[in-house]
């Protein structure tokens, strides 16, 4: 048996105690639930904490107890001293050796209440820590099977487009009939099934790189922290990490990001990361898309006028990213990401175009890689 200090504080003795397994520690204070907490999850060299929630049945005799606030430095001490808990944790859960993930990922763009269109995957990630020169890793990606699926109003439209537009265009002010800046062949192929295998693996290979970046994440998260930048939410189960990043430019950008570490509150492991991004563009005078920009533009706009020139006066993305982790004996692996995305775009003439686009990958299994 043991008591706190008036921090809270405690330290109890097991070596002594046989048989952990059967074993559970009793937590109770007067006017507070009395929780149990197993003695096999106590881990060696891991600060835990224990949350007592107040009991609502009422006391006869009840002790009332002032509780000193914490001061300002002592706030910043108990958050900086948790992030690092996170952060040695981390270390310890993520091991980076040569692995093989056999995953089933999908991709697909909405627009409105209809799928543009769909593309599903099923294959396996090889990935080769440092393999590369810059000693960067290395991701080889592998399809076994592809499916693809695109809307018939977008194929019906392309075909009608394709009719219209010429190859190679000229842009003169005699030719105005020629002037539209759209290569035929482009929406040709877009129903070619060697474009599709051409295309979409590079797509669904970006987005599981651009997700895989626990490695540079401890880097980066591990340089001075700005306890200003993180809030701490605790709870008696989970314990969110939230770290936010803002900047702007001159009203011409605006920026943030919020990414929530969703942890163990009892060691500090990581369950789950949670990134919501919004991105904010104006251009006073407009930004002209490039050819293959618009033509990927009118392919999105079927159905409505197609658009010779677009020049982007804002352009507004919303973005949530998540990243789900399970533990395989000691270590943790990624077991799904997901992406969902907002795009709106409106040009110097108030045309707005808007599309969702989502992305799904799932892990199905991971294998080490004999060296």
């Amino acid at each position: 048996r043991t008591f706190t200090n008036e921090k809270g504080e405690f330290t109890l003795k097991l070596d002594d105690i046989k048989y952990k397994e059967q074993h559970k520690l009793v937590f109770s204070h007067i006017g507070y639930e009395t929780k149990e907490f197993q003695v096999r999850k106590m881990k060696d060299g891991v600060c835990h904490k224990i949350v007592l929630y107040e009991n609502s049945i009422v006391l006869d005799d009840v002790i009332v107890m002032a509780q000193r606030k914490l001061s300002r430095k002592e706030k910043k001490a108990v958050k900086i001293n948790i992030i690092n808990q996170f952060l040695k944790q981390l270390k310890k859960d993520f091991i980076f050796e040569d692995r093989t993930f056999k995953v089933i990922s999908d991709i697909q763009m909405v627009k409105g209440d209809n799928k543009v269109f769909y593309n599903k995957m099923t294959g396996e990630y090889k990935e080769l820590i440092g393999a590369k020169s810059n000693k960067k890793d290395s991701i080889i990606l592998t399809c076994f099977d592809i499916e693809n699926y695109i809307n018939n109003d977008i194929v019906v439209g392309i075909e009608k487009m394709s009719d219209r537009f010429v190859e190679n265009p000229v842009v003169t002010k005699r030719k105005k009939d020629n002037k539209r800046m759209i290569d035929t062949s482009f929406y040709n192929t877009l129903n070619n099934d060697s474009l599709v295998m051409m295309v979409m693996p590079d797509l669904h290979e970006s987005f599981w790189n651009n997700n895989r970046d626990m490695k540079e994440r401890i880097k980066w998260l591990g340089r001075d922290i700005n306890h200003k930048e993180w809030e701490i939410i605790e709870s008696d189960t989970y314990t969110v990490l939230k770290h936010k990043v803002k900047f702007g430019l001159l009203g011409v950008v605006k920026y943030s990001l919020v990414t929530s570490f969703i942890v163990d509150s009892y060691d500090y492991s990581l369950e789950r990361i949670i990134e919501n991004m919004e991105a904010e563009l104006n251009i006073p005078f407009g930004y002209k898309l490039p050819p293959d920009a618009l033509m990927f533009l009118n392919v999105i706009n079927i159905g409505m006028d197609e658009m010779e020139k677009y020049r982007v006066r804002h352009l507004n993305m919303e973005a949530q990213m998540v990243t789900i982790y399970k533990k395989i004996e000691t270590s943790k692996y990624v077991d799904e990401r997901s992406a969902d995305i907002n795009i709106s775009l409106i040009d110097t003439k108030k045309r707005k175009v808007a599309l969702e686009a989502k992305a799904l990958v799932k892990v199905l299994s991971i294998n080490s890689i004999s060296k």
